[in-house]
């Protein structure tokens, strides 16, 4: 069965957690790792914990940041655990990768990772046209 942990720091990953079951409903096969909310907070043990429980499933890990110390701990254990790991975390790249379970994990995430870039947009630059009818 496939699996996906979305990773944040802070409290991130629960709020695209709770806008993607808003939309989808309740995922059972989603989970959330929301990094340094507490002040003793060891995220290397978390993680490594997670991915001793969950070592028998496919896991897609999606973390917030390319460069922060979130992505940077799954990227240091990846040697050790099957799983893969995409960067970039929001609700379109998400949804996208829900709605891909008929594809291997590979072309999911790069489906979803293309369909991400292309939602990135600066809504200044778009054009809207109104029909007659609106005027």
């Amino acid at each position: 069965m496939r699996e996906y942990l979305l990773a944040s720091h802070s409290n991130m990953a629960r709020g695209v957690k709770d806008s993607l079951e808003l939309i989808m409903g309740k995922q059972e096969n989603v989970y959330t790792l929301c990094a340094y909310v507490q002040s003793d907070y060891d995220l290397e043990s978390e993680i490594i914990n997670f991915l001793k429980a969950h070592a028998s499933s496919e896991l897609i890990v999606i973390t917030d940041l390319l460069g922060g110390s979130v992505n940077n701990e799954f990227l240091k254990l990846q040697p050790t655990f099957d799983y893969y790991l995409v960067t970039g975390l929001n609700l379109t790249l998400v949804l996208e990768l829900v709605n891909s379970s008929n594809l291997s994990a590979k072309e999911a995430i790069d489906k979803a990772v293309l369909s991400a870039r292309k939602a990135l947009l600066n809504c200044a630059e778009l054009t809207v046209s109104k029909s007659e009818d609106e005027f």
